[in-house]
């Protein structure tokens, strides 16, 4: 059985709404919500896709989770020889 974690912050403090902040930028995903708090868990990054670099429109190379939106880091590439 996963084991999610989970945080609820009170958004009636700066504290609350700074530690909102920091989890939802580390790719918390919010799942519960009321105007004075929110309930978050912690995304596993399942959900991934990776996005080539096109010359044409110049998007940059990248890897993204499709759950909460994250770029992450490229996973590690296996030579083939």
């Amino acid at each position: 059985m996963a084991k999610f974690l989970i945080a609820h912050c009170d958004l009636e403090t700066l504290e609350g709404i700074e530690e909102a902040e920091r989890l939802v930028s580390n790719g918390w995903i919010i799942t519960n919500s009321t105007p004075f708090s929110l309930t978050l868990t912690e995304c596993k990054h399942n959900n991934t896709e990776y996005i080539p670099y096109e010359i044409d429109t110049n998007v940059a190379e990248n890897y993204v989770c499709l759950d909460c939106g994250m770029n992450l880091p490229f996973p590690e590439r296996e030579d083939t020889e």
